[in-house]
């Protein structure tokens, strides 16, 4: 159990969730499920990070480093969102043309390829 303090309850520790080895030899007595799929968000996961584009996007839409760009843009009248959001886009797509796997990428999706194990992309870019 994990310590709590005068004010607040005490919360029992979750065991993480675990999954049957990937290696089909060692997977088929596990009591674990199987691993169905994995889910990336794509920079600094998939790619390496390209943390300088969040810089410019706040430039061309004149707000701080301490406002979330996408909530700013979803704040904005219907016409300035869409010049806000295409300002964005021309951002990301220029960004998108530098983009640099990380090491060992490809590597690790013929693995999970080869093992049957799907792979999805969440992200909050907008292409």
């Amino acid at each position: 159990m994990a310590s709590a303090s005068p004010s607040t309850p005490e919360i029992p520790l979750k065991r993480p969730r675990r999954f049957a080895p990937l290696n089909p030899a060692k997977s088929k007595d596990s009591p674990e499920p199987k691993l169905k799929g994995v889910v990336f968000d794509v920079d600094g996961t998939l790619c390496e990070p390209q943390t300088y584009m969040f810089a410019q996007m706040r430039s061309a839409l004149s707000i701080p480093k301490t406002t979330d760009i996408l909530t700013h843009i979803y704040s904005l009248p219907s016409p300035a969102q869409e010049s806000a959001m295409d300002s964005v886009r021309a951002i990301e797509s220029d960004a998108m043309k530098a983009q640099k796997a990380q090491p060992g990428l490809q590597e690790l999706m013929q693995y999970l390829e080869g093992r049957g194990v799907r792979k999805g992309i969440c992200t909050r870019n907008f292409e």
